[in-house]
């Protein structure tokens, strides 16, 4: 009997971080909405590069913005690269 309890605890654990990451998602998805309607400067102003508690890659997605513009620096435009 005390497999088959083990095995309903697990599942109904398994039940609750499910939930959790439905919260979490859903969560995800709004912040993303607002902060979308911010500028991409002032969206890439928002990386936290130290002390990350979210990986650049989660956190670029999240904004809304390339990673590759967080890792390459905007090169300054000049009269040889304008039409």
């Amino acid at each position: 009997m005390s497999g088959a309890r083990a095995k309903e605890t697990r599942e109904r654990e398994i039940e609750k971080l499910h939930a959790k990451i439905g919260q979490t998602d859903g969560r995800a998805r709004v912040f993303s909405a607002e902060v979308r309607k911010m500028s991409t400067p002032d969206r890439r102003g928002m990386l936290e590069r130290v002390d990350q508690a979210l990986s650049i890659r989660r956190q670029c997605m999240l904004l809304g913005i390339a990673r590759s513009s967080v890792y390459r620096p905007l090169q300054p435009a000049n009269s040889t690269t304008l039409p």
